[in-house]
């Protein structure tokens, strides 16, 4: 192989692929990057058996082959060359990359153990604007298990409904719900992604500016864009019925300013325990907003905020951060807190905003 390109094009390439490779220590090929010249483009792919992906960049192709090298140390590497043309030349299964005043030589592996990419044909097929994708998981990811004892709760779980593209995502403590309206696409039933291929997708499709391509069969999902393809397994599963935990009505809701709910948040986090205990002190007489927390080790916070409330006093308390985890995604001035009672879950959503719901379990006191 022999090849050049521009610098920036092969950096580019390399930040869409070096954090899908993988570092199983059993397995180092997954740790690199698989490289292949051919027709005037140059094609980075790497995988971690969960999660692969392809991009194709522009090259000057004098000689093709293949060649597979440790990903991190070929991004480290063209990141500090200075040329904005870089040339990458095979020999004897090793990787050496020129440019005016340099030469580095990187030690290959054998490019027969790489393995080969899935790709996703038939089944079902939808377009989706790539902002859309990225929004909607970004949204709830962070709510998903990060356990694989109930796989379809350590995922994504995406449905279509009506004109709208909906994200959800649970560890049975907290769940995100995120309802994106879409103009085209949402021809597919459903689809559970693991929380973690979810993230990098999501990362990778908030960098494009295009419609993205997917194809869905029993255990995969594909994802295509100009010069880029992504695999990724799909969990097969029944996301829980959610809707029927989602509290109808509540026992005391209040209407809060963003900005005051978030530094209140921010003090009561310097005082919480190991538990990120927090207790809220719901009294619509005072029309006020009062959380506490208490460390043994470093003290104790009582704070209040104004607030507009209605319903019954209520104390209970909650894990603070998960409740801090929502509010980047809470786009409206106020928020609205739906307490459903003792012992039942709050519910948070941005005023006059019905496109993002979060629902968090209350913790035992």
């Amino acid at each position: 192989m022999k090849v050049k390109c521009k610098k920036d094009d092969l950096v580019r390439g390399l930040q869409y692929t070096e954090k899908i490779a993988g570092t199983n220590p059993s397995l180092p090929i997954l740790s690199c990057v698989f490289l292949s010249a051919s027709n005037n483009s140059l094609i980075l792919r790497t995988t971690n058996l969960e999660l692969g992906i392809e991009v194709s960049i522009p090259a000057a192709v004098e000689k093709g082959g293949i060649v597979v090298v440790p990903a991190g140390t070929l991004s480290k590497t063209i990141a500090v060359e200075f040329d904005a043309t870089v040339a990458l030349v095979g020999k004897e299964g090793n990787m050496v990359v020129e440019t005016k005043n340099t030469k580095t030589t990187i030690k290959g592996q054998d490019p027969d153990e790489f393995p080969k990419l899935p790709y996703v044909e038939g089944g079902e097929q939808t377009t989706v604007d790539s902002s859309v994708f990225s929004t909607g998981i970004h949204a709830v990811v962070y709510s998903a298990s990060t356990t694989t004892i109930r796989p379809e709760l350590s995922s994504v779980y995406v449905y279509p409904k009506s004109k709208e593209l909906i994200f959800v995502a649970t560890d049975s403590f907290r769940l995100a719900e995120k309802r994106i309206p879409i103009a085209k696409g949402g021809q597919f039933e459903s689809v559970l992604i693991p929380f973690k291929n979810a993230s990098e997708v999501a990362r990778i499709a908030g960098t494009l500016d295009e419609d993205l391509s997917l194809t869905f069969n029993e255990s995969q999902m594909g994802i295509a864009a100009d010069n880029l393809y992504i695999t990724s397994r799909t969990i097969d599963g029944a996301f829980p019925n959610y809707e029927q935990i989602i509290p109808k009505e509540g026992l005391t809701d209040a209407v809060v300013l963003k900005h005051d709910f978030i530094q209140m948040l921010k003090k009561g986090a310097v005082f919480t325990d190991s538990f990120s205990q927090v207790s809220f002190h719901v009294s619509p007489k005072k029309k006020m907003l009062s959380m506490s927390a208490r460390n043994s080790d470093v003290g104790e916070s009582f704070d209040s905020i104004p607030a507009t409330l209605s319903g019954e006093d209520l104390d209970i308390s909650f894990n603070l951060r998960y409740i801090a985890d929502a509010l980047p995604h809470i786009h409206s001035e106020s928020i609205e807190l739906m307490f459903a009672g003792p012992g039942k879950p709050l519910l948070m959503h941005g005023k006059g905003d019905p496109h993002f719901r979060y629902i968090v379990m209350p913790m035992n006191r």
